[in-house]
């Protein structure tokens, strides 16, 4: 996998400091650079339950909430235990996304979701999801990503968020445990 690929926004436009539309001509952003990318359909193949990434090799869920509660971090990981132990849709290494890999689904044009307009994606709950990434300074925190505006934060473990699982192998750049 192409680790700046899963670094891209999804911009189109370009704007200034007061939000509003501006020519993209020498503006530094990132929909100056645009290089054309995948579409929703090139880079989403859904499997029935699954949904295959093919801009990071990863797998997820289909549905986005389907633990269907907010859990604290350790249950977060208890639930997803789970899920491998019954090998739930016929894989046995789901986890937690760290923090790059779910921000990699993040549209930066859309909000509530802030995913890709028509995104394969069902029961996408508009708040936070937990990310499998400490923090790197603060052990009891761990990263979390709101899914209605595409933001990070990073908050206690014993807070409750959602859970999105992921299959596939971790895509570490640098230290993951980023501050």
């Amino acid at each position: 996998m192409n680790s700046r690929l899963i670094l891209q926004t999804d911009l189109m436009d370009c704007f200034d400091e007061s939000g509003n539309k501006i020519p993209c001509s020498d503006s530094g952003q990132d929909a100056e650079h645009k290089k054309g990318g995948l579409s929703v359909n090139q880079r989403f193949k859904v499997r029935n339950d699954i949904v295959e990434d093919n801009l990071t090799g990863l797998s997820w869920c289909r549905n986005a909430n389907l633990s269907g509660f907010p859990c604290t971090w350790q249950e977060a990981l208890v639930y997803v235990e789970g899920m491998n132990s019954s090998t739930l849709f016929g894989y046995g290494n789901w986890r937690l996304p760290l923090r790059r890999e779910l921000f990699s689904l993040i549209s930066h044009q859309y909000i509530n979701p802030a995913l890709p307009k028509g995104h394969p994606f069902i029961d996408v709950f508009s708040g936070y999801y937990w990310t499998k990434t400490t923090c790197n300074r603060l052990a009891d925190q761990a990263w979390y990503i709101h899914l209605g505006g595409g933001r990070i934060y990073r908050g206690m473990k014993h807070g409750s968020y959602m859970v999105w699982p992921v299959s596939g192998p971790e895509q570490h750049y640098g230290s993951e445990s980023e501050r």
